[in-house]
C-alpha cells in the first residue's frame, strides 16, 4: 500500500549502479620498484574492475627517456588485465608528480638549460679573469671555478638529452590530465591541479597564481560543456603534493604541503570541490576540514591520500596502499582503502567509510533546492493511524511553508494510491489564520486512486509569515492484518511484506521529515521495520536501504516512527514490516490455539458453497433457511411496533477464490435485481469487510444531502461510490458465517438490508440493548444447518 506515485530511474553505469575509481600514486618505476607488489595490485584492481583509474604522480623516481618504452609495457600490462564491469578498459587520468618533472624528484627538469646556461655564463667569465695579468695570484682560483662550471654545463647537458621535460605526456595518449573532466555518465568531474611544473626547489610544490583563480570558472565551463549537464557532477581535484599536513614526517613537513595550499583550499570549496585525491608521502591518510563553519553557507572538504602500492619498504615500515572510491545514487561518494605489508602479502581491503556524514550531504543539497524550487517547508509530517479491520487514516501536514516566488498551487499532484483498498475523503485545508486558504482540487481514478491538486486560492505570496496545511484521505481495506488476509488481497505477491510510502513533494524543499504509523493499540506491534529510499531516474526507481537510526518503535504505543532530515524533493520514504502468520484480531483464539477441526469444517463449507456458485444451483432447503434468518432479523432488529413494516432484504454470498470477491448466491433479491450480480472485492463494502475481519460490518445511507458521498461502502460490481443516490440499500447489517470453534475463519457472510429509510434496521448496539450482537451469534449458530443441508445434498447425488 502506499500514499504516493513512485517512478523508476536509472542505474549509473559500473559496478551494481555506482562509478567506481581506482586512485593509486607513487608507483615509482625504477630503483626499489617492487615487481610483486605491481603483480598483486594488478590482480587486486582486476577484481575491483573499476571504471576509471586516477594516478597522483610520480610514475619514476627520475625522467629518464629509456624508461619511457618500459613504463609503457608496465601500463599496458595494466590496462589489458584490469577493466570495467562490461568488460572495457578501464580509462586512465594522470598528473604529473615532482619525481616526474625532476631529476631524482628534486631538480627540475625545466631548470637544467637555465643551469648550464648559467654556467657557461660563469665558467667563460672565470677563464677570462684568470688570464689578467693584475689578478695572477688568482689565476688558478678562477680556473678551478671555470672548470666546475664546466663540469656543471656538461652535467646539465647530459641531464638534459636524457631526461624528459614532461615525462607524463611523453607515454603518449591521452593520460596526463590537462583540463577539467567529466565522465560521460556525468556524475562524476575531474579537476588537474599541476603542483609539480611550477620552478620550485626540492620536493616541494606550487600551484600557479592564474591556476589558483581560474579554478571555479573552468568547473562552470567544464560543467556546462557536458553531456547532459544539467545536473552537477561530483567534483574531484587531483594533485600530487599535499594540501593538508600529513602527521608522519614533521621533519620534512615543508617539503610535503603545496606552498600555497591554503589559497588552494578556498577555492575549491568555493568551487564546491568534495574530494582530493594525492599522494607524494607514500601514506594513506583521510582528513576532512569544514570552511567557514560559523557562516552560511559553509562548505565541507575531504582530502585523501592514496600512499604507494609499489615503491620499496623496509620491514616495519608503514604498509603500500591504494584506494577505491565508489560514487553511488544521491552523490554519495564511499572510500575502501587496501593495504598490503612493506614485504610479502597481497592487498586487501579495509572497512569502506563515507566521505562525509550523509546528514551533511543532504544539508547541502536542501540549500541548493532553496535557492532553485519555488516552495520551501520547515516541517513535514505524514501520520497514518491504522485500525484493527486494516483500514487507515492518512494525514500529511506541511509547516512552515514560504514560497520565494508567488505560487498559485502545487504543480505536481499528491497522491493516494491503495493497491487493494477503496480511497474515500480527500481532503486540503489550512491549518492557521493567516495566509490563503488551501483546498484540494481532487480527481479519482478508479476505486484505489486518487490525485489532488493543492490550490492556495489567491496564492502564497513571497514575504509572508510562514502558513501551514494538512491533506489527507481515509483508506478502507488498506493492510492485511495476517497472511491469509494477506493472500485474498495481494495474490500474486509471496513476500509477506505490507508497507507504506510517501513521496516528497517535487516543488518544495523540505528541512525535516517524520513519518508515523499508529497500529492498533490492542494488537500486536510487528516485530521488524524496514526503512527504504527511492529515487527517481529516467523510467526506474531505484530502492537503498536506510539505517535503522532513522526509526524508533514506541512499544507502550504501538507506534512506529522515522526522521528524515533534509529529504530529497520528489524521493519516495518507504516503511514495511512483515505480516504475522496468526490472526491479529484481539478476540480470535487463533494466537492461543485455534481449533483445527473449526477451520476444517469452515474450508469445507467455504468450498460447498464456491461450488453451488459454479453450478448456479441452489438447494431448496438453503433457500427456506435464508427465510428463517429474515424472521428472526425482523423480530430483533426491526421494529415491534410496527407489525405491517415489509420484509427485509437477505442475501447468502459466497467467497470466489478465483476472483477474491463475495458473489451473490441467495436470497429474496427480484430476479431482475442487478444485486443478484453483486461481486464484493474482499475487505470492501460491507460485505467484504465483515468477511475480511470476521466480525459484523455495517453500513447507512446518508440522507441529506443526497449527494453526498458515503463512506465505507462501494457499488455492488466494486466500483467506488460517487453519489449516495446511487446506494440502493438504506442500510446493511452483514454477518459473517464462523464456525462457534474457528470464530475468525469466515465461510460466507449473510446481509440484511433494508432500501427503504422509514424501515427500522438496527446495524449497531447501544449501551441498553445488545440485540445487534445478539442476533449475530444467533446467525453463526446456522454452521450445523449448512453442514446439515450439504451432507443432504451430497446423499441425495
Amino acid at each position: 500500500m502506499k500514499d504516493t506515485d513512485a517512478g523508476h530511474s536509472s542505474a549509473l553505469p559500473g559496478n551494481g549502479g555506482q562509478f567506481r575509481i581506482l586512485h593509486i600514486s607513487d608507483i615509482h618505476f625504477g630503483r626499489g620498484f617492487q615487481p610483486a607488489k605491481w603483480s598483486s595490485l594488478i590482480a587486486t584492481a582486476a577484481g575491483i574492475k573499476p571504471d576509471l583509474v586516477v594516478v597522483t604522480g610520480d610514475f619514476v623516481n627520475s625522467p629518464w627517456r629509456w624508461q619511457t618504452r618500459s613504463v609503457r609495457k608496465r601500463l599496458k600490462e595494466f590496462s589489458d588485465e584490469v577493466r570495467t564491469a562490461d568488460g572495457s578498459p578501464s580509462k586512465t587520468l594522470a598528473v604529473a608528480g615532482n619525481h616526474d618533472t625532476r631529476w631524482s624528484g628534486i631538480l627540475p627538469v625545466r631548470w637544467l638549460l637555465g643551469v648550464a646556461l648559467l654556467a657557461e655564463i660563469f665558467g667563460i667569465g672565470a677563464w677570462w679573469l684568470s688570464d689578467d695579468a693584475t689578478l695572477s695570484a688568482g689565476a688558478i682560483t678562477w680556473r678551478t671555478i671555470a672548470g666546475i662550471c664546466a663540469l656543471v654545463l656538461l652535467v646539465a647537458i647530459v641531464l638534459r638529452a636524457f631526461l624528459c621535460s614532461n615525462f607524463v605526456k611523453s607515454l603518449g595518449g591521452k593520460l596526463l590530465l590537462d583540463e577539467p573532466y567529466v565522465t560521460t555518465c556525468g556524475r562524476v568531474g575531474f579537476l588537474p591541479l599541476d603542483s609539480s611544473t611550477l620552478d620550485v626547489s626540492w620536493a616541494r610544490g606550487c600551484l600557479s597564481d592564474k591556476s589558483i583563480a581560474t579554478i571555479k570558472e573552468d568547473i562552470t565551463k567544464a560543467q556546462a560543456a557536458a553531456a547532459g549537464g544539467s545536473k552537477r557532477p561530483v567534483w574531484i581535484a587531483l594533485v600530487h603534493h599535499h594540501p593538508l599536513p600529513m602527521p608522519y614526517d614533521s621533519q620534512h613537513e615543508r617539503m610535503m604541503v603545496m606552498d600555497n595550499a591554503g589559497a588552494v583550499l578556498d577555492q575549491l570549496t568555493r568551487a564546491e570541490v568534495r574530494l582530493v585525491l594525492h599522494g607524494h608521502k607514500h601514506h594513506q591518510h583521510f582528513a576532512r576540514i569544514s570552511i567557514k563553519p560559523a557562516k552560511d553557507p559553509y562548505r565541507e572538504l575531504a582530502v585523501l591520500s592514496a600512499g604507494t602500492p609499489t615503491q620499496g619498504r623496509s620491514a616495519g615500515s608503514y604498509w603500500h596502499g591504494f584506494n577505491v572510491v565508489d560514487v553511488r545514487r544521491g552523490d554519495r561518494v564511499f572510500v575502501t582503502p587496501y593495504i598490503a605489508p612493506a614485504q610479502g602479502g597481497s592487498f586487501e581491503s579495509e572497512p569502506e567509510f563515507e566521505l562525509a556524514p550523509s546528514e551533511y550531504l543532504a544539508h547541502e543539497k536542501y540549500r541548493g533546492h532553496l535557492k532553485t524550487l519555488p516552495a520551501s517547508c520547515g516541517r513535514m509530517m505524514c501520520v497514518v493511524e491504522i485500525t484493527d479491520l486494516g483500514d487507515a487514516r492518512f494525514d500529511r501536514q506541511l509547516r512552515g511553508v514560504k514560497a520565494s516566488l508567488p505560487l498559485s498551487h502545487l504543480h505536481k499532484p499528491f497522491v493516494a494510491d491503495l493497491e487493494s483498498g477503496l480511497v474515500e475523503a480527500f481532503i486540503a485545508r489550512s491549518l492557521l489564520d493567516h495566509g490563503p486558504e488551501v483546498t484540494a482540487r481532487v480527481q479519482r481514478s478508479g476505486r484505489g486512486h486518487m490525485e489532488a491538486c493543492i490550490v492556495f486560492n489567491g496564492g502564497l505570496q513571497q514575504g509572508i509569515d510562514p502558513i501551514a496545511f494538512e491533506s489527507g484521505f481515509y483508506g478502507n481495506n488498506a493492510f492485511a492484518m495476517n497472511r491469509w488476509q494477506f493472500q485474498q488481497m495481494y495474490p500474486s505477491r509471496k513476500d509477506f511484506q505490507e508497507h507504506l510510502r510517501w513521496r516528497v513533494p517535487d516543488e518544495v524543499a523540505v528541512r525535516e521529515l517524520t513519518l508515523h504509523i499508529q497500529f492498533p493499540r490492542d494488537l500486536p506491534l510487528p516485530r521488524r521495520f524496514n526503512l527504504k529510499v527511492g529515487a527517481e531516474e529516467a523510467d526506474q526507481t531505484h530502492w537503498e536501504t536506510l539505517s535503522e537510526d532513522h526509526m524508533m518503535k514506541v512499544e507502550l504505543q504501538n507506534v512506529v516512527q522515522a526522521r528524515i532530515a533534509y529529504p530529497v524533493p520528489g524521493a519516495v520514504y518507504e516503511i514495511s514490516w512483515g505480516v504475522p502468520e496468526g490472526s491479529l484480531i484481539a478476540r480470535s483464539p487463533m494466537a492461543r490455539g485455534r481449533s483445527t477441526t473449526g477451520s476444517t469444517r469452515a474450508q469445507r463449507l467455504r468450498e460447498w458453497l464456491a461450488s453451488l456458485l459454479d453450478k448456479k444451483s441452489v438447494p431448496l432447503a438453503l433457500g427456506e433457511l435464508l427465510e428463517r434468518v429474515e424472521g428472526e432479523a425482523r423480530q430483533a432488529l426491526g421494529d415491534p411496533l410496527n407489525v405491517d413494516a415489509p420484509p427485509f432484504d437477505i442475501a447468502l454470498f459466497a467467497y470466489e477464490e478465483k476472483s477474491k470477491s463475495l458473489a451473490y448466491l441467495a436470497g429474496s433479491h427480484s430476479p431482475g435485481d442487478v444485486r443478484r450480480k453483486a461481486l464484493y472485492p474482499f475487505g470492501l463494502g460491507a460485505v467484504g469487510r465483515a468477511f475480511k475481519a470476521a466480525e459484523v460490518s455495517y453500513f447507512r445511507r446518508p440522507d441529506q444531502p443526497p449527494d453526498e458521498v458515503p463512506w465505507t461502502h462501494v457499488l455492488p460490481d466494486g466500483a467506488p461510490v460517487e453519489r449516495s443516490n446511487q446506494v440502493a440499500e438504506a442500510a446493511i447489517l452483514a454477518i459473517p458465517l464462523v464456525p462457534e470453534d474457528a470464530p475468525d475463519w469466515p465461510y460466507g457472510v449473510i446481509a440484511i438490508s433494508t432500501d427503504r429509510s422509514d424501515v427500522s434496521l438496527k446495524t449497531t448496539n447501544t449501551a441498553s440493548d445488545f440485540s445487534v450482537e445478539t442476533f449475530a451469534t444467533s446467525v453463526r449458530s446456522v454452521t450445523m444447518l449448512f453442514e446439515t443441508i450439504k451432507a443432504e445434498q451430497e446423499s441425495a447425488r
